[in-house]
């Protein structure tokens, strides 16, 4: 389904109903031209605007999302995305379409959840960062309005845009250089600090998350009448100077243990921030009676079913024909991308019939040991794992060295790309240079060459 061949990939769907609009284009409920009659399945597109993403410098951002989706596509808890396919202006993702809209749009109808609706949902999170935190995928911005809900009221963790992959969930950050969103940011993060384990962000934010479900969005854990914080400073000091969460009378004592746990300031006795990882929240007595099979397979059923709240049908037409018409605008009023700008998008192409679900591999089991349990595991293993963990670091090291000729070559068309700008620049400088009166005086004149000449040096400098 992917490249930009003479047939329009786009032309093997119908758009159903708008959803939004957004910074990049739009997202569409959509269903496939040729399915049965009685496949009355529908999926989100989200249509991104390639000039858009050349325009704001976010191709990297882009391109890093569609394939962590790619890599995370086998939870139920996590959204979906069966195809990735492009035409010459745009790319497009289709998802999984959750009709019950967000946690937050939730929260915000209910006020708050009572406590084993809430559970539920808690403990379809804990799987879903479970599932990327053994890829070694932290999400780093896990918030209510990036849990989604479907038709049925199970939770769908969306919105890869900041999520970083690392060798494993238990790797160190070695840079301050973060991603999130206000009034979920843990202390580690709002202080800048560097070699805290790479998961503690996102068990905090689930613990907000939890807190959140049991008390309304009027509050926040740390104060009784929410408000935005002016800086990251503030909001440390605020949470620092509390220490301890706000625990409504109504939470039972289980729910305020594990909120407790989840919310300490020091990430190194945060619970899932130790080695038994996301088994240390599961374990918890809050879940002793939830079954994690079951729960995996859906065959438990979630309290809330909500309404479809991701439709607006006022608002569901005008998407669409704003989103068409725009694109028809973008292409008359622009000229197409350059070749070498369409080979920067050549990645772009993925299918769910395709692809199979990731293996976890000795090599995932080593990466997410310390030092002195690698060293142990080494000595202990098997003739047959040790080979298998000397094949797959082989496996690593080719990809490794195959992704940095695609990076030298990317490097590649974006000096050309340069070159051709600065090309651009120096003709419309020397335009600009034979069309000023100074150009004009000194052809008329030769009276005044210190003039002229120092005329020439001021036109002379680059034009930004």
């Amino acid at each position: 389904m992917g490249g930009t061949s003479s047939r329009n990939p786009i032309d093997e769907w119908e758009i159903v109903q708008g959803i939004g609009t957004g910074t990049f284009g739009a997202v569409m409920a959509v269903k496939k031209l040729n399915a049965s009659k009685e496949d009355v399945t529908l999926f989100a597109m989200k249509c991104i605007d390639k000039r858009e993403v050349l325009e704001r410098k976010s191709l990297a951002g882009t391109m890093a999302e569609m394939q962590l989706m790619a890599r995370m596509s086998f939870s139920p808890f996590v959204l979906k995305l069966h195809y990735a396919f492009q035409d010459s202006a745009t790319l497009y993702l289709v998802t999984d379409l959750c009709e019950g809209g967000s946690l937050d749009q939730l929260v915000r109808k209910e006020t708050i959840l009572k406590e084993d609706a809430a559970v539920i949902l808690f403990a379809e999170l804990v799987l879903a960062i479970e599932h990327l935190h053994k890829l070694g995928i932290i999400h780093m911005d896990i918030k209510l309005a990036n849990c989604l809900l479907d038709i049925y009221g199970h939770l769908k963790l969306a919105d890869f845009n900041g999520a970083v992959k690392f060798s494993s969930s238990r790797a160190k950050f070695t840079e301050n250089s973060y991603f999130g969103t206000s009034g979920y940011l843990c202390p580690e993060i709002l202080v800048m600090e560097t070699g805290f384990v790479v998961c503690s962000p996102d068990w905090w934010s689930v613990g907000i998350c939890f807190w959140t479900m049991l008390h309304g969005k009027r509050a926040s854990p740390w104060l009784e009448k929410r408000r935005k914080f002016r800086s990251w400073e503030q909001e440390l000091q605020v949470i620092v100077s509390k220490r301890r969460p706000n625990i409504g009378q109504h939470v039972s004592q289980e729910a305020a243990d594990i909120i407790s746990k989840l919310l300490r300031l020091d990430w190194k006795s945060r619970m899932g921030c130790g080695e038994r990882g996301a088994k240390e929240v599961k374990d918890h007595k809050l879940f002793a009676h939830i079954d994690w099979k079951r729960l995996e397979d859906k065959d438990i059923e979630p309290i809330i079913r909500p309404q479809a709240l991701a439709f607006s049908e006022e608002n569901s037409e005008k998407t669409a024909d704003k989103w068409i018409k725009d694109s028809l605008q973008s292409n008359i009023l622009h000229e197409p991308l350059l070749s070498e700008q369409q080979q920067l998008f050549k990645p772009w192409d993925y299918s769910i019939d395709l692809a199979s679900q990731p293996e976890f591999s000795v090599l995932n089991k080593f990466a997410s040991m310390d030092l002195k349990r690698g060293r142990h595991f080494v000595t202990k293993c098997s003739d047959t794992e040790l080979e298998m963990l000397i094949t797959d670091v082989r496996k690593l090291q080719n990809l490794w060295m195959e992704e940095n000729q695609e990076l030298a070559v990317a490097q590649n068309m974006v000096d050309m790309l340069k070159g051709e700008n600065f090309h651009l620049k120096e003709m419309v400088r020397q335009s600009i240079l034979v069309d000023s009166p100074a150009a004009d005086s000194k052809g008329s004149s030769e009276k005044k060459p210190t003039e002229s000449g120092e005329s020439q040096a001021r036109n002379s400098k680059p034009i930004a």
